[in-house]
C-alpha cells in the first residue's frame, strides 16, 4: 500500500530540479521521504508530477 496523502503540487518544482540533476525515482523517494512505490503512484495519479520527474535529454546522457 502506498502513502498518497503527502502529495502536494508544491513538490513539482523540487521534482523538476532533481530530475534535471539526474535523479531517478529512488532518489526522489529519498528526497521526499516516501517509498519508491509512492513516487510511482504519484506519477500515475498526477500527470504534472510525472512530467516534472522526466529526465531531460542532458541528464539521460550522464546516466
Amino acid at each position: 500500500m502506498t502513502d498518497t496523502a503527502h502529495y502536494s503540487p508544491a513538490l513539482i518544482p523540487a521534482a523538476r530540479t532533481l530530475a534535471a540533476r539526474g535523479a531517478l525515482d529512488r532518489d526522489l523517494a529519498i528526497a521526499f521521504g516516501v517509498s519508491f512505490q509512492t513516487i510511482r503512484a504519484w506519477k500515475q495519479q498526477h500527470p504534472d508530477f510525472a512530467a516534472a520527474c522526466r529526465l531531460p535529454p542532458a541528464a539521460r546522457c550522464r546516466r
